[in-house]
């Protein structure tokens, strides 16, 4: 059975190999001719219906591996197969998503569309999932390292709290340890406080949707 992280660890940063930055635009999702599902049940958290509505590539995956992967009842390869997606077909994560780590070192990711439940997101060295629209190659890598940034030890020491908006007051679905990796939401711009803090803030596309304060991130290394 796998373990939610509400700090995501650094060693998830495999994640991040090869993937591209998301389109701008997309087209209508087909992705129920892209994946045969398998009857299931289950409702979707809707606590941010906006900002789903204003960009949805936001939460926007593409299948990776050939051979596609399985969607499960819950986040084991032993757990109940609801559906199956096929290779190149698009997902959408749920909205507050985030790596759920097994004891296998397997990564898991919830999954709303086509067929809600979990697939194999990868191994920590590894992704199965790409973003929707990436680019591929050299383009696509590069696309990444230039929204990666990491927490700032040194501002930051003890880590950071991720908010559902620009604001300290607002919600902290989860956090940050000092040094860990984030991937900033492609075509991102700097956020005032919505309470007139000092602080500017950054929205964040990995591990989990949701704003840091700019100034305690730097970028990779």
């Amino acid at each position: 059975m796998g373990q939610t992280l509400g700090r995501v660890k650094p060693k998830v940063w495999g994640i991040f190999a090869g993937v591209a930055a998301i389109a701008t635009q997309h087209a209508p999702l087909a992705i129920a001719q892209a994946s045969t599902a398998l009857p299931s049940g289950g409702s979707i958290a809707q606590e941010n219906e906006a900002a789903i509505a204003d960009d949805p590539s936001i939460f926007c995956r593409r299948v990776d591996v050939p051979d596609g992967l399985l969607v499960h009842e819950k986040p084991n390869s032993s757990s109940v197969i609801l559906g199956a997606l096929r290779f190149d077909s698009e997902l959408t994560l749920v909205e507050d998503f985030e790596a759920i780590e097994t004891s296998e070192d397997e990564i898991w990711i919830e999954v709303a569309a086509p067929v809600p439940g979990y697939v194999l997101h990868g191994l920590p060295s590894d992704s199965n999932l790409g973003f929707c629209g990436s680019a591929t190659g050299n383009a696509a890598l590069e696309a990444t390292e230039s929204l990666c940034r990491q927490v700032n030890r040194l501002t930051a020491p003890i880590g950071l709290k991720i908010r559902t908006d620009a604001s300290g007051r607002s919600p902290s679905p989860g956090g940050l340890d000092a040094g860990d990796r984030v991937l900033l939401l492609p075509g991102y711009t700097l956020v005032d406080d919505r309470e007139g803090g000092r602080h500017q803030w950054v929205r964040l596309a990995y591990p989990r949707d949701g704003y840091v304060p700019i100034a305690n991130l730097i970028y990779c290394f």
